[in-house]
């Protein structure tokens, strides 16, 4: 009897919803067998949600041939990471892992790199013509107005310091490693969920609004019709040279100019609406790591509102 292919989640923590969505996807697909969710912590609670639970180094520590290896005695034959700190990992061995018939939701080295440098990012966005948040190496650059702190390399919003002047900026600026100096912006948040198919076209696109935003992660979000944003990110993410899902920041001024502030290329907290509204991104991961063509699918663009609530569950095993 012929195994069918497993699927490796890799830092599934927490990330309940996005197992589902995997699972959801897998099961319509009909051409894979369980789920594998790995994580450096034993006692995450993904592990109650997956079919096996793999107890895993940092991705950082292995040797790729040791890899390969330990992926092919658990039949993987697809990956999708779920941690910014795990892209640099599979970007550099993508072609190695493709070669042993493994296939990654992954973007090529180059894009992630400037995706995880907020800095390199806006060098390039700015001159790809992409209105994108202006962006300072020192307090002095940014001018007297209210300001953003972030670090060059930070992910998500940890160690972000929003709305502080100048003054502040100076005390928090000091502690850190390389800090990041940004305008304040009033106005809507957005996120942009995309999937880029390999051949570099845009299967699907969503925007939707962050209504309310915990820890950086939205809790209530709400899809929406932006035909200006929709556009802008298409361009950033074929200009980037993204490969399967990805999520743009933006923000909207209360003039209406929109202003990108990055990107991130992998899945996100609240990215599953983003599959509720269209943009398919796992069924189709799945079906392109089995060498089937996107071609035929239509672009996906939400035309009607979606809102999503995130909350806590409790469950009884």
């Amino acid at each position: 009897m012929i195994m069918k292919p497993n699927v490796l989640i890799t830092s599934i923590a927490a990330k309940i919803p996005l197992i589902k969505q995997v699972r959801s996807a897998l099961e319509r697909n009909g051409h894979f067998g369980r789920i594998i969710g790995a994580d450096a912590d034993e006692n995450v609670i993904g592990a109650y949600f997956v079919d096996e639970f793999w107890l895993m180094e940092p991705i950082c520590a292995w040797e790729i041939s040791t890899f390969v290896s330990s992926c092919k005695e658990r039949n993987i034959h697809a990956i999708i990471p779920t941690r910014e700190g795990d892209l640099p990992f599979f970007s550099e061995h993508l072609m190695t892992l493709r070669a042993h018939e493994i296939y990654t939701m992954v973007s090529a080295q180059e894009a992630v790199q400037v995706c995880m440098d907020k800095w390199h990012f806006y060098e390039k966005v700015i001159s790809w013509g992409i209105p994108v948040i202006p962006t300072y190496r020192s307090v002095d650059e940014a001018g007297r107005n209210r300001i953003v702190i972030k670090e060059r390399r930070g992910s998500g919003s940890r160690g972000v310091t929003v709305n502080v002047d100048a003054a502040e900026a100076l005390t928090y600026v000091a502690k850190m490693s390389d800090p990041l100096i940004q305008p304040f912006i009033s106005g809507k948040e957005f996120s942009i969920d995309l999937y880029v198919d390999c051949v570099g076209e845009v299967k699907g696109v969503v925007v939707r609004e962050r209504v309310l935003v915990v820890r950086g992660e939205s809790q209530i979000s709400r899809t929406l019709s932006h035909p200006l944003l929709e556009e802008l990110c298409i361009r950033l993410v074929k200009k980037l040279g993204i490969y399967g899902h990805a999520v743009v920041q933006a923000f909207e001024q209360e003039d209406g100019t929109v202003l990108i502030i990055e990107c991130n290329a992998r899945f996100g907290g609240a990215s599953t609406l983003g599959i509720r509204a269209g943009v398919d991104s796992f069924y189709w991961f799945l079906l392109e790591s089995r060498g089937e063509s996107l071609a035929s699918l239509p672009v996906i663009k939400c035309n009607q509102t979606v809102t999503m609530v995130r909350h806590n569950e409790d469950i009884w095993l």
